[in-house]
């Protein structure tokens, strides 16, 4: 005696739960770090340095080196042991122009 297909149970399909990690207090969860923020640079100012000379041996440019020390007034007037900030390639600077100098003598016709 044969048995017929039609007599054969169906499988039941039952939905299976799924799991959040996060909602069900899982110590395995993964939890992403964040990135450490880069230790700032500072060089400590040497007799004979200007901040030319500094921007040169630290391969910043002039501009960005200026605009990391806004404690300067002055980019001609640094001193030996004066601490300046080294901008690194993902900091972000405040535009600070760079001042101009201009030498004015009697003779220009402006001091009269």
């Amino acid at each position: 005696m044969g048995i017929s297909a039609s007599v054969l149970p169906l499988p039941m399909l039952v939905p299976l739960p799924v799991f959040d990690p996060i909602k069900i207090n899982n110590p395995v969860a993964i939890v992403e770090k964040k990135p450490e923020a880069p230790k700032p640079i500072t060089y400590t100012v040497i007799e004979g340095d200007t901040l030319t000379s500094i921007s040169d041996a630290q391969r910043v440019p002039l501009s960005r080196l200026w605009a990391a020390n806004t404690q300067l007034a002055d980019p001609n007037t640094i001193t030996p042991g004066m601490v300046l900030n080294v901008p690194q390639n993902t900091d972000v600077l405040a535009d600070r122009p760079m001042p101009v100098i201009v030498e004015v003598s009697a003779s220009d016709g402006v001091l009269s």
